[in-house]
């Protein structure tokens, strides 16, 4: 009777687990993740969900952090992801610490994604960073997305059509790649009509820079 009850109680207790996980699958995962190569099978916890709860939190880190950036300690704090600045349009090479700080999250157990800071005005011009930033990426692996940062003063005026095109031709060259791909942008751009009636939202990740 000892061993049938034991033996009750512990498939009770995987059943409840079983059920806990699906939850939590639920919780975390939007419904557009059904490909393995899209993060969500390496640790992506995000979504373009905007119901107000914070899932986990996470640090952007570039250069600018050189001197002040422990993981470990970020790990400790309970951090779970980082997110990497790659370069941006007017640098001739990655971002002096990128490297280092990959491997430093890593190792620490951390999540990590990237960003690509735009200057760019023309397609023309996309496409060199494209051609940057697929050498600069080598064979990094991210758990998070890659975000293509568009928000310069030097983009605010463009043509909605120029606008979305550079986008889009950003993030899709990096989607054949086999990333998971997001825009970030200011509050008050990512509210503006041409991004939320265009297919942006439902398509592609969203970080919004929300001081």
């Amino acid at each position: 009777i000892l061993l049938k009850n034991f033996f009750t109680k512990t498939i009770s207790v995987i059943l409840a687990v079983m059920v806990l996980v699906s939850c939590l699958t639920l919780c975390f995962v939007p419904a557009s993740a059904t490909t393995a190569q899209n993060g969500y099978d390496r640790g992506y916890k995000g979504g373009f969900k905007g119901d107000g709860k914070i899932y986990c939190k996470g640090l952007d880190l570039s250069s600018w952090q050189k001197d002040a950036v422990n993981f470990n300690a970020i790990a400790a704090m309970g951090y779970e992801y980082i997110i990497l600045r790659l370069g941006t349009s007017k640098m001739t090479a990655v971002d002096p610490c990128f490297e280092e700080f990959y491997a430093g999250a890593k190792a620490a157990g951390l999540d990590v994604g990237a960003y690509f800071y735009s200057y760019a005005t023309t397609v023309d011009a996309v496409n060199e960073d494209i051609a940057k930033c697929k050498q600069w990426l080598g064979d990094k692996k991210f758990e998070y997305p890659f975000y293509f940062d568009y928000e310069d003063k030097s983009q605010a005026d463009l043509p909605t059509a120029t606008a979305l095109n550079i986008i889009n031709t950003f993030i899709d060259a990096f989607v054949e790649e086999g990333y998971l791909m997001g825009l970030y942008s200011m509050k008050s751009w990512m509210a503006q009509s041409w991004i939320t009636s265009s297919s942006l939202p439902t398509t592609y990740e969203g970080w919004v820079a929300h001081y």
